[in-house]
């Protein structure tokens, strides 16, 4: 078991802060939250970003992106044109830069009995190693759905120290 009220401890502050990101900084409308913990699988949306956590915390943190919420986001970043290709590396490039903002912006919310957590820089999720990691774990996680599609944020830690 990850521990009491981890939820509101860990979790809370990033899903704040990943709603005000999508609502007042790209314009898009959250229309709902569900909360699950997980024992043996996620699933993953189109790209997903994950970052290691160790400190206070030890564990990982994610984000996944259905690929439409990831195009609107590209398109609040980008001004003019771009080509098919070029808007495709954008859109991989912003999955590891929204879960950097995203868990850097809420990142003194994790210091617990004076120690700081520390992070890896993002990225992305491929094949099933990743999926394991989580698996192996109880996991906390999120699916905020947008007017844009859906983002899964999920939550795993080996150890919070008190």
């Amino acid at each position: 078991m990850l521990y009491k009220n981890c939820e509101d401890t860990l979790l809370s502050p990033l899903i704040e802060r990943a709603k005000s990101f999508f609502i007042e900084d790209i314009g898009i409308d959250v229309v709902e939250e569900k909360n699950e913990k997980c024992q043996n699988e996620i699933l993953f949306f189109y790209h997903t970003s994950i970052i290691a956590l160790s400190g206070g915390i030890v564990g990982y943190f994610l984000m996944s992106y259905e690929k439409l919420i990831l195009e609107k986001t590209a398109d609040s970043f980008v001004y003019g044109g771009v080509d098919e290709d070029e808007k495709e590396e954008i859109i991989e490039s912003l999955a590891d830069e929204v879960t950097n903002i995203i868990l850097g912006n809420v990142l003194g919310s994790f210091t617990i009995n004076g120690v700081d957590t520390n992070t890896t820089p993002p990225i992305q999720v491929a094949g099933i190693s990743e999926i394991l990691i989580f698996s192996k774990k109880e996991t906390i996680s999120l699916n905020i759905n947008t007017s844009y599609g859906k983002v899964l944020l999920a939550f795993s830690a080996d150890e919070i120290i008190f």
